[in-house]
């Protein structure tokens, strides 16, 4: 596993997820590779209906970019796709519906809301503009193709993991590179199977204290259940890092994490301020530990004589 590369691709993530739903992407913008910065020139916004919930059905209307495809000076193409805070509203939910893989057919089922907001992938912001993958697939690149990777984080890991399997099936980019961050799982075992078998060059990035990674499990419409795709690379966090949902879930603590795989300077890669937690020295937990015991035995005492 090339940390310095996943972290590049990371970064490039983060880049899409920097930009607001309602705007564009930037023409043009420049991340760090093995200490050597990379430019590319960004080629399209990729736009999306949002991930639709019962607790909030109306982003189903609503069409936000999530996304952009860019080329770098030496002809490689990334397709990068963010992820949506509605995937904790999807967790809650607790409706994961299979549906049969709607671009390849007998390749098992796939998660309802997740081949939903795939099916709407598109290259322009109006309705009825061209699917992502017949774009993609048409497109006239500026510099000759030297390779495609297509990377995602949250939902957008889910997005991107169909995508390189639908430019993989059906167009005639069939050596496509995914690079996968958190993601829940997509299908059943079936789909599962064929993605690894049609995308072999896959990385697929977890952290181990991320719940969202371990869901969904089950399929209410299917005798199976749902699997990940392969191949897995573990991270394991820190006492620094706050052990809270959105934190262990959040792109900049994965990034944190491999940089320190890669043995990085970590300080380049900080956590988010609010997922910090302060380690202290085990002498010091140990009085505070006492002292709330303390606090409460006081309490009780008091109690007891009221």
């Amino acid at each position: 596993m090339g940390w310095e590369a996943a972290i590049h691709y990371a970064r490039l993530v983060q880049a899409a997820k920097n930009v607001l739903p309602t705007q564009a992407c930037t023409p043009s913008l420049t991340e760090p590779l093995r200490g050597l910065p990379v430019r590319y020139n960004v080629l399209a916004t990729v736009f999306a209906n949002d991930l639709a919930t019962r607790r909030n059905e109306a982003r189903r209307e609503l069409i936000v970019s999530i996304g952009f495809i860019a080329q770098d000076e030496d002809g490689h193409v990334v397709i990068a796709l963010r992820g949506t805070r509605g995937i904790h509203e999807w967790i809650r939910d607790m409706l994961y519906f299979a549906v049969p893989c709607p671009f390849m057919p007998d390749a098992g089922c796939t998660e309802d809301g997740f081949t939903e907001v795939y099916m709407s992938l598109r290259m322009d912001a109006e309705h009825g503009s061209k699917r992502l993958r017949q774009g993609v697939s048409e497109m006239v690149f500026p510099l000759p193709l030297k390779s495609l990777t297509v990377c995602g984080h949250s939902l957008g890991a889910a997005l991107a993991t169909f995508l390189a399997l639908d430019l993989a099936v059906n167009s005639q980019y069939k050596d496509v590179t995914l690079y996968n961050f958190a993601s829940p799982r997509t299908g059943d075992h079936k789909f599962a199977e064929t993605f690894n078998r049609l995308v072999p060059r896959t990385y697929r990035i977890v952290n181990e204290m991320d719940l969202i990674t371990n869901v969904p499990r089950s399929l209410l419409t299917h005798e199976t259940k749902y699997r990940h795709v392969e191949s897995t690379s573990a991270l394991i966090p820190h006492e620094g890092v706050k052990q809270h949902l959105l934190c262990m879930h959040h792109l900049s603590t994965y990034t944190h994490l491999m940089a320190k795989e890669a043995g990085l300077n970590l300080e380049d890669y900080p956590i988010r301020q609010e997922c910090r937690r302060d380690v202290e020295k085990g002498w010091v937990r140990l009085l505070k530990r006492r002292a709330r015991i303390g606090r409460g035995v006081e309490k009780a005492r008091a109690s007891l004589q009221d």
